[in-house]
């Protein structure tokens, strides 16, 4: 009975896990918001298309989505508000500072040096401004 039970259980989770899993769909209005005056097809991209359909697909959760996009924005050398937003996203998402910290130790020996590095001096320096807009996201960098 208790094997019949543990495989009733496992076979209930495989076939619902989708269900159970669902997640809140994303929605952006930052492009229009700020670009849709100025450049609305691209504003209508970023929110749609960006937000609205890539990071819904179902094939990663968004805290591994926040995880790519942060160590993309590094890897690239990025620095500015869109890492700002990234990081408040990946908060939200769940990724932890420790995380975010070990993520970028790691990226430093494939991205280069010099990002990682650029990265934790911009968390040094604006780590506190990004504590004030997300208290729960802590940056310790000394």
């Amino acid at each position: 009975m208790y094997k019949f039970v543990t495989r009733l259980s496992a076979l209930f989770l495989i076939i619902y896990s989708p269900i159970i899993m669902a997640q809140e769909k994303i929605t952006q209005t930052a492009g229009r918001s700020q670009l849709g005056g100025f450049a609305p097809k691209f504003a209508e991209l970023n929110d749609d298309v960006l937000f609205g359909e890539v990071w819904n697909r179902p094939g990663l959760s968004p805290r591994d989505r926040s995880m790519i996009t942060l160590s993309t924005l590094v890897g690239k050398g990025i620095v500015d508000s869109s890492l700002t937003h990234h990081l408040q996203f990946a908060k939200s998402n769940g990724v932890t500072r420790e995380e975010i910290s070990e993520m970028l130790t790691h990226i430093a020996f494939y991205a280069g040096w010099p990002n990682a590095w650029g990265l934790f001096g911009w968390l040094k320096t604006y780590g506190p401004i990004v504590r004030v807009m997300t208290p729960r996201l802590r940056f310790n960098v000394r």
